[in-house]
């Protein structure tokens, strides 16, 4: 048998419990993870391209695949 409630005590709307501040919080927080989840997987596919590059490289046979930090040539060390 449905239980009887008298018409003052029923609502239309419940009142809104929700609580926007801690919600915005929680949709910031998720958007700025996702960011960072893109940007590391932009870099590991820029890692991943540049090594195979290198890699055709050297099964070519060339040598001079990989660059090597020096110092310019046109650059003296002035004697005392």
């Amino acid at each position: 048998m449905p239980r009887l409630v008298p018409p003052h005590s029923r609502s239309r709307n419940p009142p809104d419990r929700t609580d926007y501040a801690r919600r915005d919080f929680i949709n910031l927080a998720a958007t700025a993870t996702l960011l960072v989840v893109a940007l590391l997987i932009a870099w590991t596919f820029k890692a991943f391209t540049e090594s195979e590059a290198r890699q055709r490289c050297f099964d070519s046979g060339r040598k001079d695949c990989a660059p090597i930090a020096a110092p310019p040539r046109g650059l003296a060390i002035p004697a005392r």
